[in-house]
């Protein structure tokens, strides 16, 4: 395995992996193979920026040999079952959530309030499970609430038919006909 040694001082080394991308699972296959290794003291891998740090003792050049040594196909390796990738997958969830719901809200403050009802395509962090019907179909929890919050209704674009999506020319139009409530309306000022 090729590296670039990023920074070095005695007894702790930085480098960077020569390739383009680090899976959540090839960063957990060369910790566990890191802290396997006699001389070393401490491994971490942060798969986004391809980085290890190593604290070790005894000679250098043997911990980068061993670098060298490494593969990812190396069958001795079984590295405990790691958080990693599930902390990945609810991280972006999450993130994806916040920005819908802030989009959402800069929209209401910018306009000055929301109507009844508002349509929405199928984008995961409005519904969960798109079926035919509206009503069969599952809405994301957390949305829900949001929505409950608001007191608005979410209207699903039906799946594969463009015309319920709106229009560039169309949203004007629609924007000027739609009553909106206004949150000073909303709380009685």
């Amino acid at each position: 395995m090729n590296i670039i040694i990023k920074h070095k001082n005695r007894g702790r080394i930085r480098v960077q992996l020569a390739q383009s991308r680090m899976s959540p699972e090839q960063a957990d296959l060369l910790e566990c193979y890191l802290q396997g290794l006699p001389q070393v003291l401490h491994a971490t891998v942060h798969e986004r920026t391809r980085c290890a740090i190593v604290v070790y003792r005894g000679p250098q050049a043997e911990l980068l040999r061993a670098f060298q040594r490494f593969s990812y196909q190396m069958e001795t390796l079984h590295p405990p079952l790691s958080s990693r990738a599930l902390n990945r997958t609810y991280e972006e969830k999450l993130v994806g959530m916040v920005a819908a719901i802030r989009c959402n809200q800069n929209a209401f403050r910018y306009f000055g309030g929301y109507s009844e009802e508002i349509l929405y395509d199928n984008m995961k962090q409005v519904v969960i499970k798109r079926l035919l019907k509206q009503e069969d179909s599952t809405l994301n929890r957390q949305f829900e609430d949001f929505a409950g919050f608001y007191g608005f209704k979410p209207i699903l674009c039906r799946p594969y038919r463009g015309q319920t999506k709106g229009k560039v020319d169309e949203r004007t139009e629609s924007y000027d006909q739609a009553p909106l409530y206004s949150s000073l309306q909303r709380a009685g000022g």
